[in-house]
């Protein structure tokens, strides 16, 4: 009896803090928090993250492992820690509301307010904060924290410039000899302005960018290098930019002009104090960060003389080596195997190998000198397309910037080596041998056309000597991608037509086909377009290339690319024995096991309940694989430390906002984090995976979202949202957040509303009734619930979602209102379009992608035609909301217009939202907020019977644009 008399107390208890809950309302978005910025330290000791706001200020953390530090730094950012563990450093923003009221003013610059920078030594938990920030860099390996700040310019030098001229006349011959004596120390002593700091500030200074390396061209700023292990600090003045080893070797910096006293760059050595100007007399430097893996060796752009008013700049290749007495060419503008009309890209940092023998950089034709003899106004301006070009002019015209030609100069050689050109733009370089004798190139012009409608080019595949340059043609007109491992020993590649693995060993020229006689699902039989289906991909690579580890649909593979070694299932089959997907992770991008290599770690998503997890196999003779967790979350970041046994985790679920996780075993965790606590003021959603019968007699699955407070005696309405298949997703988090162009399923739900996202499932060339056959059984599924209002039903969803509930309210009245989002409407011209932000032609689309036709237009015209809703537009009676933007470049704005005029011209009910300047989904805030606000009233208008808004019952005047919004009811 006292255990039911609890139950009815709690479960009274429950109802009354429901009763509570308030709805979520448009004006909650900008405080709703997200974790960002995550970061664990070497040792395993810290740990940093974000809680940033939509808009607003943000913070940063940062805590020790065992909780006893927890340091929180109001608008911090960009949380980084030395290479020791021993410190941290944290970017922290100017104020949101002082730039935003900067902005107002429209300050220059130099005006607006400052970031500042946050020195944390974790030991103690000492925050000091340094003003008028600009750039920092941390060793990676090394424990140096080296940052640049602006210099304030003392009050004194800002009295009249008659006061000035006097004080300087009045002093003129010691001025002289002041100068002249600076000069020859700071010659003698080959370290430029070198002084002892003033203390950190400690107060809570804003400033400015965090980066890498420095200030403006002609920016002088100071720079500060603090030693964390002994605590010892040195700075320059009036540098203009800086680099510093990985190590912490070395620093580089360069000291513009000052009066008589050239510009100059210097070596500064961390350990032994010495500083060493290894050049003089130029006019710019650039890329001080091409240090070798030593940093026995540097080098550098140089451009020695100012080039003369409409000439291009010309850059050379300095090298430093530690110990000369100054940097010389390596590379000069003439040097040998440079081709006429090429110069060196100023824009790219030269790049040593591993060894540190071979010197990578880029060439670029010489930038062409625009004609000054005749106006602008006088020149015509037009394209022209050609219809045997192998890039479309739209294409063309987005390559704003030249793709460098990839050049070596290998150590004492007598020319540099250009391996790449305009025909083999990119060489493929092994990811972890820099020195490997050979690379990949791919030659795609025979046919580059065809990539208009296929989506892809066939190419003729080159071995490239990258010690002469000399290509090997392997394979004639294949469809890639081909790729290298990792050690430059193999060549491997999935062949789409006989799917199947294979790899071609180098040294040998051998081919083996790799997943031959292993009974296991290598390739994705569930792909629905109209191509060649793909494989899972690769999970890793071994060390030295040794194996390779393929995905199969649920389980790993380890697989010998020699074909000597037995293939052996790395996980023991346990994800196809429980329809469980198992991913290699890895924690480190130049990460590769070995055969001693003790264990591996790896994720999990279960494709049935959809439950996800982490899991480890450990090797050995007792070795095993073993679930560690599991749950109803989305895990979206597992890290490692890379010197400890110590995660940092971030998982979230329908209720919990992502949060960070701590964890020793990735079995037993601590959340750190706990974002989003207004979250338990408002009417929250649950979720539930619906499975359901189609017309076609195949099972489907969706997700089911009811308002937490759901009660099964009264009636909802439902919207339908979807795009392709999203039932993978039924633990994610929904965010509340101003709408980018779909329908914020949180707010809905918390507003009276039952969300359903059907999974659709396709066959070539009905896509539209495919959409039907589960987007509209579902709906007559879901009526015939008693807590559904069947009359109050409506459907949404943008781009290939929008044209999906285009077609359909040209099948059916059943549903009382749609939104569509950036809709084709036309196939017919839609398959001739352009995508514009990429300068694509929409071909490739229908015959290979997803619109999934299968054939061109003229050869299934009917098909075309019966999959366009603009053709069906007289049976539309549903009210529709059409949004499409100006700037679009994914679905040709017109196709909108298209609709909505055919709509117009029948009398049919229907509205177009066209945000000016903006792309397919919209990007600027403001926007997003204002669609929110429209969907709202829309779909109220419609399946709540809320009186109507004046935008939706009159429309609003092109005169009152920006003046007027209509939201109001009258």
């Amino acid at each position: 009896m006292r255990s039911i008399s609890l139950l009815f107390v709690f479960t009274l208890s429950i109802v009354y803090l429901n009763a509570q809950k308030k709805p979520l309302t448009h004006d909650v978005y900008d405080q709703w928090e997200a974790l960002e910025g995550s970061v664990i330290s070497q040792n395993g000791l810290y740990v940093g993250y974000e809680v940033n706001p939509q808009e607003g200020d943000g913070k940063a953390f940062v805590q020790s492992v065992d909780r006893k530090l927890n340091i929180e730094i109001p608008r911090g950012t960009a949380i980084q820690f030395t290479g020791s563990g021993n410190y941290a450093v944290v970017r922290i923003k100017a104020p949101f509301k002082e730039t935003r009221e900067g902005k107002i003013k429209k300050l220059t610059p130099a005006q607006m307010p400052k970031d500042s920078l946050a020195i944390i030594q974790l030991s103690t938990g000492k925050v000091e904060k340094i003003a008028n920030f600009k750039a920092v860099s941390v060793t990676k390996d090394g424990p140096y924290i080296a940052y640049t700040t602006e210099i304030e310019t003392p009050k004194e030098t800002l009295d009249s410039a008659a006061r000035v001229k006097k004080a300087v006349d009045s002093l003129a011959h010691l001025a002289d000899s002041l100068k002249k004596l600076s000069q020859e120390l700071a010659t003698s002593q080959n370290i430029g302005l070198l002084r002892k700091p003033a203390a950190p500030a400690t107060g809570g200074a804003a400033g400015a960018a965090a980066g890498r390396g420095g200030a403006g061209n002609n920016e002088a700023v100071l720079l500060t290098v603090f030693n964390t292990v002994t605590g010892k600090t040195f700075t320059v003045e009036k540098i203009n930019s800086f680099g510093i080893d990985d190590a912490g070797k070395a620093i580089v910096y360069r000291i513009n002009k000052n009066g008589n006293q050239p510009n100059a760059l210097l070596w500064y050595d961390l350990k032994t104090q010495k500083a060493d100007t290894i050049l003089k007399e130029f006019n710019d430097v650039k890329n001080l960060n091409g240090f070798n893996k030593e940093a026995t060796a540097f080098a550098f752009l140089v451009e020695q003389k100012a080039a003369a008013k409409g000439k291009h700049k010309t850059f050379e290749i300095f090298e430093y080596k530690a110990g000369q007495p100054k940097a010389n060419i390596r590379v000069a503008a003439n040097h040998k195997g440079i081709a006429d009309g090429l110069i060196i890209n100023e824009n790219r940092t030269p790049v040593y190998s591993k060894s540190g023998k071979r010197l990578s950089f880029e060439l670029v034709p010489v930038p062409r000198v625009k004609d000054t003899t005749k106006p602008d106004f006088e020149v015509a301006q037009l394209d022209i397309w050609h219809w045997q070009d192998q890039v479309l002019q739209t294409q063309q015209l987005l390559r704003t910037t030249v793709r460098g030609y990839q050049t070596f100069h290998y150590e004492n050689a007598a020319e540099v080596l250009q391996i790449a050109d305009s025909v083999f733009e990119m060489i493929i370089e092994p990811a972890n041998n820099e020195d490997a004798p050979y690379g990949l190139a791919t030659d795609s012009r025979k046919d580059a056309v065809a990539s208009q409608w296929q989506g892809f080019s066939l190419g003729d595949v080159y071995l490239v000597d990258l010690k002469t340059g000399k290509k090997e043609l392997l394979f004639e007109q294949r469809r890639g991608p081909y790729q290298l491992s990792p050690y430059g020993k193999f060549v491997y590649w999935y062949d789409r037509d006989n799917k199947k693995y294979f790899a071609y060993e180098i040294a040998t020229k051998q081919t083996v086909e790799l997943t031959k006689n292993i009974n296991d699902q290598f390739v994705n039989e569930e792909y629905d377009n109209p191509d060649l289906k793909p494989a899972f991909g690769i999970g890793t690579w071994y060390e030295n290339d040794a194996f390779i580890v393929l995905n199969a649909e649920f389980d790993l593979w380890k697989i010998d690319p020699k074909g000597v070694v037995a293939p052996v299932n790395l996980t023991d089959g346990y994800g196809k024995q429980n329809n469980t997907e198992l991913r290699w992770i890895r924690f480190e991008r130049d990460e590769y096991p070995t055969d001693a290599t003790k264990e591996f770690y790896f994720r999990s998503f279960n494709k049935k309940n959809k439950l996800a997890g982490v899991g480890v196999k450990t090797f050995g003779k007792k070795g095993k694989l073993t679930l560690l967790y599991e749950d109803a979350i989305s895990a979206t970041n597992v890290m490692k430390a890379k010197n400890a046994q110590q995660f940092l985790v971030t998982f979230g679920s329908v209720k919990e906002s992502p949060n960070a996780y701590l964890s020793k075993d990735l079995k037993n965790y601590t959340k750190i984090s706990s974002l989003n606590a207004q979250q338990n003021d408002y009417i929250w959603h649950t979720t539930e995976l619906v499975k359901w019968t189609m017309f076609d007699g195949k099972e489907s699955e969706g997700i089911l979202y009811r308002p937490e407070n759901f009660d099964s005696t009264k009636q909802y309405p439902v919207i339908f949202y979807f795009y392709e298949k999203n039932s993978d997703k039924l633990y994610n988090y929904n965010r509340p957040a101003p709408s980018a162009s779909t329908i914020n399923i949180a707010y809905f739900t918390s507003n009276g509303y039952i969300v359903f996202d059907p999974n659709i499932y396709y066959q070539t060339g009905q896509p539209g009734e495919d959409a039907y056959n589960s987007v509209v059984s579902a709906a007559e599924m879901l009526a015939k619930k008693p807590w559904v209002n069947a009359k109050k039903m409506a459907i949404q969803g943008q781009s290939w979602g929008g044209y999906q509930v285009t077609y359909l309210v040209t099948r059916t009245n059943m549903f009382a209102a749609a939104g569509a989002g950036a809709p084709v409407a036309n196939m017919t011209s839609a398959y001739g379009g352009i995508r514009w932000g990429s300068g694509l032609v929409r071909q490739f689309q229908y015959e290979k992608g997803q619109s999934r036709i299968g054939k061109d237009l003229w050869s299934a015209f009917d098909d075309y035609y019966k999959n366009s809703p603009l053709f069906f537009a007289p049976k539309v009676e549903t009210p529709l909301l059409i949004m499409h933007n100006d700037k679009d470049g994914a679905v040709p704005w017109y196709q909108g217009i298209e609709m909505f005029t055919a709509l117009r011209r029948l009398g049919k009910p229907t509205w177009l939202l066209q945000y000016n300047n903006e792309d397919h989904n919209l990007v600027q805030r403001k926007n997003r907020k204002d669609l929110s606000i429209r969907l709202s009233q829309f779909f109220d208008h419609f399946l709540k019977d809320a009186p109507a808004p004046v935008w939706l019952k009159d429309g609003v005047p092109a005169k009152d644009k920006g003046y007027d919004f209509g939201f109001e009811v009258k």
